[in-house]
């Protein structure tokens, strides 16, 4: 197979400023690559003043940073629009036979991110560039105009693949909020349907059925181990209601039988109360022993007698009782709220039977959401697969 240096078929585009003149902006995706601002955001975040923004016209190549995670795309929404000034835009040589589409997968490609990345320039992370000359040393694949086009047919029937597998996961997400609103009404109880009762009162009737982590100074830096317990953060708990089981901290059994005031078992409920408020899931056990860290995590011992922990879970992540969590914080400087507050939430409580009922059917939605999952995770290494032979000429 053929291949040319990037520098022979790129040249830097002529600078054109968008002056007093409108023009559609358009940000720079890692996924969809160049997008429009309006659509991605649902309004526009660019600077009032866009004087200084650069005009790209269609099917020219526009490279944003940091380039090793693959921000650049050709521009092919408009006949012409503009991009942050920060941005390089380049144009196709008009004596090289290669097509927009294949060139920008291959500069997308795990082979061209690994180049870029060995390549960047400065010490500071997310500004790292790679100067011109370098980026145009770059060497493509070239195969004939053909083959460049059945590359791009395969590569994007099998990325529309992805896509439509994560749409369906999305599909999947807001199925749960949809179903207990569409059973139960508002999870406050402010339409009169169900009683309305506290979280404390339906707590476990134990010691520590409603806690959060030890004080700071009872669980020190000095404490933690590379094994041993796992403490549990709010790096733990995902904004989609699921226990992220990597980046634990570690402490002893002994300092765990000192702190077991804040120990957790498999069926507490986790709520995050500092920085991010509300993130929540069921703790599925994953350890015989874990701890709350010192701050961010608290959790719910529920009574089996009077509530299922699904239902109470899946009430918590619906918007209403969200914005109860976020009304209940306590200071303007950093969001969290204390126990007390956690203790006073309100919330419906309908038959226990109808809760299990409830419940079942979320259970067979996780279900299909790990089964999504899977299916998305074996879908993007056969996309990675497909690009690693593509453009060694094994496709």
């Amino acid at each position: 197979m053929r291949h040319l240096e990037l520098g022979q078929i790129i040249a830097p585009a002529q600078l054109r400023r968008a002056a007093n003149n409108k023009f559609p902006v358009l940000s720079m995706t890692m996924r969809d690559g160049l997008v429009n601002q309006a659509d991605k955001f649902k309004k526009r975040i660019a600077s009032a003043d866009t004087s200084s923004y650069k005009v790209v016209k269609r099917n020219q190549l526009v490279v944003g940073f940091p380039i090793d995670e693959g921000v650049l795309a050709f521009q092919n929404l408009y006949d012409e629009a503009i991009v942050s000034p920060a941005y390089n835009i380049w144009n196709l040589q008009d004596n090289v036979s290669v097509d927009s589409k294949y060139l920008e997968q291959f500069l997308r490609s795990p082979s061209a991110l690994v180049f870029y990345t060995s390549k960047l320039r400065s010490t500071t992370a997310r500004r790292r560039t790679l100067p011109n000359d370098i980026f145009l040393s770059l060497s493509v694949p070239v195969p004939p105009l053909a083959e460049q086009k059945r590359i791009v047919k395969l590569l994007g029937e099998a990325d529309e693949l992805r896509k439509l597998r994560t749409q369906a996961g999305r599909c999947s997400a807001a199925l749960i909020p949809a179903l207990f609103h569409e059973t139960f009404g508002d999870p406050l109880g402010r339409d009169g349907h169900w009683p309305s009762v506290t979280i404390e009162s339906i707590a476990a009737q134990e010691k520590y059925s409603i806690v959060d982590g030890p004080f700071g100074a009872s669980l020190k830096q000095a404490d933690y181990r590379e094994s041993g317990v796992p403490v549990i953060r709010i790096k733990n708990i995902s904004a989609d209601g699921k226990f992220v089981e990597r980046d634990f901290l570690y402490i002893s059994e002994l300092k765990h039988e000192e702190l077991k005031r804040s120990a957790i078992k498999g069926g507490d409920i986790l709520v995050s109360r500092v920085g991010t408020l509300g993130n929540s899931c069921i703790y599925p056990g994953t350890f015989p022993k874990a701890l709350l860290s010192t701050t961010g995590v608290c959790k719910i011992t529920v009574d089996d007698k009077k509530v299922d922990r699904v239902f109470l879970h899946s009430l918590i992540l619906t918007p209403q009782f969200q914005q109860q969590i976020k009304n209940s914080s306590s200071s303007a400087v950093q969001s969290y709220f204390n126990l007390t507050a956690l203790r006073n939430w309100r919330l419906i409580l309908p038959p226990l039977s109808q809760q299990r009922e409830f419940a079942q059917r979320v259970t067979e939605i996780r279900e299909l959401e790990a089964s999504q999952a899977t299916s998305r995770t074996r879908l993007d290494a056969l996309f990675q697969s497909m690009l690693h032979r593509a453009f060694n000429g094994e496709l």
